[in-house]
């Protein structure tokens, strides 16, 4: 006999065959659906909060101060430039040439510097007693023995006047205990002209300006070290401070 279709048992038919299995994959992809919707909407959320925060704080960001223009061409002592301080790692780098900055003591020193005289002269005119010896001794005929002589005996009249072997400065004016009255001439580039066994009066001070050939002092017999001598002028040259053979700078007679 045949059996009709009963509409209230379509049901339970279904779910006990493979319409199961076909609501179950249904219901698996509505829940990877609703996962997927609620992730995307989690990233848009936190995207919109990292653009807010990052927009305020490039907004609360001081405004950096420019640095004050000095006008080219300018110059500015060192102690009044701008101190602008900067930090550095590692070697710092050379310094471009030409960008040493002088101050205002150093160019007017530079300005001052005079360049040495073209030519010297005899201080008196009397004979080479006795020759400089640096590296060979001579023979003292005062101390009675064998010396070096960093300098000139030249013969003088006592009282004659004894002149400025160049341009100069006097540096110097003292006594010294061998050599007597001493006047010393700075003639620049570090030359040094010294006048010794000089009459106790002097006829320049410290300071003062002389030329080539003006008249300094007078001969006297204020050496210790030479009273057994004739009657001479101890002349000596320096150079950086070092006595030097007085032949290098003094003309040929």
């Amino acid at each position: 006999m045949e059996q009709k279709n009963d509409p209230g048992k379509w049901p339970g038919v279904f779910f006990s065959g493979k319409g199961f299995y076909i609501v179950l994959l249904l219901c698996g992809a509505i829940i990877a659906m609703t996962a997927m919707m609620l992730r995307l909407r989690e990233e848009g959320t936190m995207e919109a909060d990292l653009t807010g925060e990052t927009e305020m704080t490039m907004a609360t960001l001081p405004t950096p101060t420019p640095l004050p223009k000095i006008p080219a061409g300018s110059k500015k002592p060192v102690s009044e430039a701008p101190a602008v301080q900067q930090e550095t790692l590692g070697e710092q780098p050379e310094e471009p040439r030409g960008a040493t900055v002088w101050t205002e003591e150093e160019e007017k020193t530079a300005e001052t510097v005079e360049p040495l005289p073209l030519y010297f002269i005899w201080p008196v005119s009397g004979a080479l007693d006795r020759d400089y010896s640096r590296d060979e001794l001579s023979y003292d005929r005062t101390m009675g023995d064998w010396r070096t002589h960093e300098g000139w005996d030249i013969a003088a009249a006592m009282g004659g006047s004894v002149l400025s072997a160049a341009d100069g400065t006097v540096s110097r004016v003292y006594t010294d205990e061998l050599y007597g009255t001493t006047v010393e001439i700075n003639h620049g580039c570090g030359v040094v002209s010294c006048y010794a066994n000089l009459s106790d009066s002097p006829a320049v001070s410290v300071g003062e300006r002389v030329r080539g050939g003006d008249v300094i002092g007078q001969v006297g017999d204020t050496a210790l070290c030479e009273v057994g001598e004739e009657c001479h002028l101890h002349f000596a040259m320096k150079l950086n401070g070092a006595l030097e053979d007085p032949a290098r700078w003094l003309p040929e007679r």
